[in-house]
């Protein structure tokens, strides 16, 4: 397996989110804005990934060049004693703890090829088990073709699985776009509820994440979740990556198509990608998941 910690993946992510939304920020903060992303120990004695925007003071700008672009500073990269763990794989531990993970095909095709992986139209699947690294770090390994050959699980096998587990122990947490910014003001994120009990009727837009919103991306890989939002939603709709870990699901008028009814995601998607596609998609059971722009 491959095993990295929690933070180095969020580290990733982050300079990813960076550079996606750099020009954006040129534009509304000058020429001379910078991003640092910085992984390191906090006091506590904990994993610290963050990320900070630096608007320079025009007399700054004068005295003399500033960094430009994305910054990154991994205190910990060359920490190798963190990661003492030894990780011992069998069949059943596989198959009871996989979960599934994200990604665009464009751009990983070395991940690809020595990761088992399903493809889905511009992204992919790959699948990982949840891991503590040490005393300190969490982190996850990324299983590899050589990992199913040793415990003789199947690609299907392992998918089943993990589409189970992903639902089951992660969760599947659902939210009215429009109170997305009330609940993360009130509670520092938003809240929503189980897709279980969501109640999809009322709203046209609805956030859609798992319990940590960490990786919530990865339920567009999971029909099983895409069926129940059409069912709960009352037909088909729209799925755009809006938000670096989760999904934004919009309903389509059945009775009378027009473009403008996915106009919201693509403006979203134009001024907040996600680091992950900028493509818009469209799901219904008969069809499964089609591109929608």
């Amino acid at each position: 397996m491959e095993v990295y910690s929690t933070g180095e993946i969020l580290k990733e992510k982050l300079q990813q989110r960076a550079k996606e939304c750099l020009p954006l920020l040129k534009v509304r903060h000058g020429e001379h804005v910078w991003v640092e992303i910085r992984r390191c120990w906090t006091d506590e004695d904990a994993e610290y990934v963050g990320a900070m925007l630096h608007i320079p003071a025009p007399e700054t700008v004068e005295a003399g060049p500033l960094p430009r672009g994305v910054i990154v500073r991994d205190e910990l990269a060359g920490r190798r004693d963190l990661l003492r763990t030894n990780v011992r794989l069998n069949r059943e531990r596989v198959l009871q703890q996989v979960l599934l993970q994200v990604v665009r095909q464009e751009g990983n095709a070395a991940l690809l090829e020595r990761c088992p992986h399903v493809d889905l139209l511009d992204l992919a699947g790959v699948f990982y088990l949840p891991l503590k690294l040490g005393e300190k770090l969490d982190g996850f390994g990324r299983l590899q073709w050589r990992d199913l050959e040793e415990q003789g699980i199947s690609l299907e096998e392992l998918y089943a699985a993990a589409r189970e587990n992903t639902v089951l122990r992660q969760g599947v947490r659902v939210v009215p776009e429009a109170k997305v910014a009330e609940q993360t003001f009130k509670n520092g994120r938003w809240i929503g509820t189980t897709l279980r009990k969501a109640q999809m009727a009322r709203q046209n837009c609805y956030v859609v994440s798992n319990r940590a919103h960490s990786g919530g991306g990865a339920l567009i890989l999971v029909p099983e979740v895409l069926e129940t939002l059409e069912r709960k939603l009352g037909g088909p709709f729209f799925i755009a990556f809006t938000v670096v870990d989760g999904l934004m699901t919009i309903r389509e008028d059945r009775e009378l198509y027009r473009p403008e009814h996915a106009g919201l995601a693509l403006r979203v998607l134009q001024y907040w990608p996600s680091g992950l596609s900028d493509r818009l998609y469209r799901f219904d059971r008969d069809q499964g998941l089609q591109f929608a722009s």
